[in-house]
C-alpha cells in the first residue's frame, strides 16, 4: 500500500480547496458542484496514477407524496494504482425527483461523498453552520424620537385596537425524506446560527464531523401553511445537486 498511500498524498497535496459555484434558490446556500470536485481532483488523480471505478451499487427506492420517489444507493468503489495497489472506498448517495433522475442524483451524491472523504477535501464552511454576513453586522441605531408639540384643545381617544393574534409556528416536514424535524426554531428566530428545523433521522457525529442517516435540514422559521406548502410542491435539489 506504499506506493497507492503515496499517490493519495499528492492528490490531497494538489486538491486544497474548492470553490463553491453552484447555488440553491430554495434553500439559499452555495454549495460544490460534482464539476466543482471533478475539475479540482480529476487531474491529480491522473497525474499521481490513480482511477476510481464503482464496483457494486446496490439501490432501494421509496415513493413519496405528490409522485416524488426517494433513490437511496450503497455504491462500493476500487481505487486503483497503476503499481496495482487497490482500495475499497464505500459511499452513501440519496436523490428525490418527480421523474427518472433520482438515480442520478444519488450516484452523483455517493461519488462527490466518496472523493471528498477519500481525499480530506475542504469546502471552505462548516455544513453544520450556517452564517451570513448581515448577522454578525452591528444594528444601526435610530435617532431619538422628538417630542410631539402640545395641541390646545385635547382629540378624542381612538378606540383601541384588537390585539393581534399570535402567530403560530408549526414543525415542518423534512424537505429530504418526509420524516419528523427536531425543532429549533426559538432560537433562530433570536438569532441562532444553527438551523431552525433539522431531521430527526440524521445523527451529527462531532469528530467525523459527518451525518449519518438523512441530514434534511431547514434555515428559516416561517408561519405554518406557508413554509409547509412550498417545502411539499417545490423541489429543493435540482438535477445532480447534493449539498457538501
Amino acid at each position: 500500500m506504499k506506493n497507492l498511500a503515496k499517490a493519495i498524498c499528492e492528490v490531497m497535496a494538489a486538491a486544497s480547496h474548492v470553490q463553491k459555484t453552484g447555488q440553491n434558490a430554495f434553500h439559499g446556500y452555495n454549495y460544490a458542484s460534482d464539476a466543482d470536485l471533478l475539475r479540482v481532483i480529476q487531474p491529480a488523480m491522473a497525474k499521481a496514477g490513480l482511477a476510481m471505478i464503482p464496483a457494486q451499487v446496490v439501490q432501494t427506492d421509496k415513493a413519496l407524496d405528490k409522485g416524488k420517489v426517494q433513490t437511496d444507493v450503497h455504491v462500493q468503489y476500487m481505487l486503483v494504482h497503476t503499481s496495482g495497489e487497490t482500495l475499497t472506498i464505500q459511499a452513501l448517495g440519496r436523490g428525490i425527483d418527480k421523474e427518472d433522475k433520482g438515480q442520478y442524483k444519488a450516484m452523483t451524491g455517493a461519488l462527490k461523498y466518496a472523493l471528498r472523504q477519500t481525499f480530506l477535501v475542504p469546502t471552505g464552511d462548516d455544513p453544520e453552520v450556517h452564517s451570513d454576513a448581515h448577522e454578525d453586522a452591528p444594528a444601526a441605531k435610530r435617532p431619538p424620537k422628538k417630542a410631539a408639540p402640545k395641541k390646545a384643545a385635547p382629540k378624542k381617544a381612538a378606540p383601541k385596537k384588537a390585539a393581534p393574534e399570535p402567530q403560530v409556528f408549526e414543525t415542518p416536514p423534512c424537505p429530504k425524506c418526509g420524516g419528523e424535524m427536531w425543532d429549533n426554531s426559538e432560537k433562530r428566530r433570536a438569532g441562532g446560527k444553527a438551523p431552525a428545523y433539522k431531521c430527526k433521522a440524521g445523527v451529527y457525529d462531532s469528530q467525523t464531523r459527518k451525518t449519518e442517516g438523512c441530514d434534511g435540514k431547514v434555515w428559516d422559521a416561517a408561519k405554518s401553511g406557508s413554509l409547509r406548502r412550498a417545502l411539499k410542491d417545490a423541489d429543493p435539489y435540482p438535477d445532480e445537486e447534493i449539498p457538501f
